[in-house]
């Protein structure tokens, strides 16, 4: 009985030793890790369905008359973002995941700067800022790539209760963006008072994130996107020849969603 009892007890506490866990004020943790086990239904997850709305700051876009004129340069107000996709897990790098996602995001135009007789301007000898009228939207379709990670025990009772089954991630992709912008300025002159641009452009993300499973296969999540449209052209004024570069602009996105595991 004594030589069982210890092998027992040799046999438990490696046990406990291979899991992935950490020990914090003498007591152990354990880590979910997908790779290995799950809170989620079904019992080995492998994929993913997800949506999510948000805000998006402040934009500034330059617009330059094509040859290398320079043009107006503008500014939008806050506007707002909505998308969703598809994923899969990986064991990939210890936690990996695969995204393809839709994107549209809408923000009004707000104020225009310009030098010269150039775009937006009233006219010759008028004031070269002002109001603007008129949306940027863009949508766009990307890949991407994220790394994901538990979030550790921290020992103590009420935090690990609440973050328990939490995941990190960071990652970023890559994909296209069909943009439309049409900034106006109300009190232009025929030829510089608006822009038109419906055009494709590269596209990229950056993407920091947190989730916790509320539900049986339901996360909810909270994310901070970086978005970035390369460059694209259109036309100004009534003149369809006079073409415009509406050069790389960027967006800070902060959006919330969920995610249905399957």
């Amino acid at each position: 009985k004594r030589i069982m009892k210890k092998i027992w007890m040799l046999f438990t506490l490696g046990a406990i030793a291979s899991s992935p866990s950490l020990v914090k004020g003498g007591e152990v943790c354990y880590l979910p890790d997908k790779c290995e086990t799950t809170i989620c239904c079904p019992d080995n997850p492998t994929g993913y369905i997800f949506a999510y709305g948000g805000v998006s700051l402040e934009a500034t876009n330059q617009f330059n008359r094509v040859g290398g004129t320079p043009g107006g340069e503008t500014w939008t107000d806050e506007g707002y973002i909505y998308g969703g996709g598809a994923g899969i897990y990986s064991c990939l790098l210890g936690g990996t995941r695969f995204e393809i996602e839709g994107i549209y995001s809408e923000l009004p135009y707000d104020r225009y700067s310009a030098t010269g007789t150039v775009t937006f301007q009233q006219g010759a000898g008028a004031a070269n800022t002002g109001q603007l009228f008129g949306d940027l939207t863009y949508t766009a379709v990307l890949i991407n790539v994220l790394k994901e990670f538990d979030v550790p025990c921290t020992g103590i009772e009420f935090v690990d209760c609440v973050t328990e089954g939490s995941k990190v991630y960071f990652g970023g992709g890559f994909g296209l963006a069909f943009v439309e912008a049409e900034p106006v300025n109300p009190l232009g002159n025929a030829n510089n008072a608006t822009v038109q641009v419906d055009d494709m452009g590269l596209a990229y993300q950056l993407i920091v994130g947190v989730e916790k499973p509320v539900f049986d296969c339901v996360d909810l999540f909270a994310q901070y996107k970086l978005i970035g449209v390369g460059e694209t052209e259109g036309t100004r004024g009534n003149n369809a020849l006079a073409a415009i570069e509406l050069e790389d602009f960027y967006t800070h996105n902060f959006v919330f969603g969920a995610k249905v595991n399957f």
